[in-house]
């Protein structure tokens, strides 16, 4: 037993001695600045929060814009209300329908509903309160009805007025936007892909940006969609929009979006016929016939092109 007592002191001085140099290194480092690692990983998480505006994608869908009116155009642009029609899935014959959309404060829409009563269906970002105290019509009254938080106003217009979602983005810089690489058209459900799709469109001469808006709030919307503009045109062609998953929220449903037949409606420009592909593979077909905006429009816009 004696002897094994200086073993034990020795062992223990040793372990005094490591501790103590550990601490002489920790008081040089941080004297000499050299732990400059944690404010670094700070810094860039803060930088990381705030919403991306790269320039490139902004130049990107300025040149869009511009192609459809003219930037200056479309920033006075609040309101809109679009005629057409519309073919639904697994229907031979197309629908007429009236869609007005107001985007002044979050986004209102009234929507044509199939139901025979004639009656609208009114959805209105926000909460009851948002709601109008005199419905449009009398019909309006049974299906008024505010939509859920995460209903967004960029999503909602970007399916038939995308010079209308691209300004929003462009004055709201809650949108983050950066560049992209043109994303796989090929239609897909939960990431499978659909083998017997053969109308997959060509994207290689194309430049994409990529929009998200994460929520900041419970009651704040969220966004994500990858739009494709060509290079010649600089018209919008495609767009993929990531709708929210109510079975499961991690699992976005993709919804694709292909424009054509751009036409002067108006003091700016818009697709005339846009082929719609929901997260079930189900096509429906806009035809757009008019599109009327509200007042104090230019009379003759910066510029336009028609394809």
């Amino acid at each position: 037993m004696p002897a094994s007592t200086p073993k034990r002191d020795s062992h223990g001085q040793k372990q005094l001695q490591r501790v103590g140099h550990l601490a002489l290194l920790a008081a040089f480092l941080l004297s000499s600045g050299a732990m400059l690692l944690p404010p670094l990983t700070v810094a860039q998480s803060q930088e990381g929060s705030a919403p991306l505006r790269d320039p490139d994608a902004i130049a990107i869908i300025q040149s869009s814009l511009n192609a459809m009116g003219g930037t200056e155009a479309w920033v006075l642009l609040r309101a809109a209300t679009t005629t057409g029609s519309l073919t639904a899935p697994n229907s031979a014959s197309a629908s007429p329908f009236t869609w007005t959309d107001d985007w002044t404060a979050g986004i209102r829409m009234r929507r044509d509903n199939t139901a025979k009563d004639g009656s609208h269906k009114l959805f209105v970002q926000g909460s009851a309160a948002d709601l109008p105290s005199a419905p449009p019509s009398a019909n309006d009254a049974v299906t008024a009805k505010f939509h859920p938080p995460h209903f967004d106003k960029v999503t909602a217009l970007i399916f038939h007025l995308p010079g209308a979602a691209l300004s929003v983005v462009l004055q709201d810089s809650k949108y983050s936007i950066s560049t992209t690489s043109p994303p796989n058209p090929r239609r897909s459900f939960q990431g499978k892909p659909d083998r017997a799709d053969r109308s997959t469109p060509d994207l290689s001469d194309t430049s994409c940006v990529l929009i998200v808006r994460t929520p900041q709030g419970s009651g704040d919307s969220a966004a994500n969609l990858t739009l494709c503009f060509s290079n010649k045109s600089k018209l919008p062609v495609y767009a993929k929009v990531m709708q929210p998953n109510i079975i499961d929220p991690t699992k976005p449903l993709p919804e694709t979006v292909e424009y054509s037949g751009f036409r002067r409606m108006g003091p700016v420009f818009v697709p005339s016929a846009v082929s719609i592909i929901d997260p079930l593979k189900r096509q429906k077909v806009l035809t757009v016939n008019s599109v009327s905006w509200n007042a104090n429009l230019p009379s003759n816009p910066s510029s336009g092109v028609t394809q």
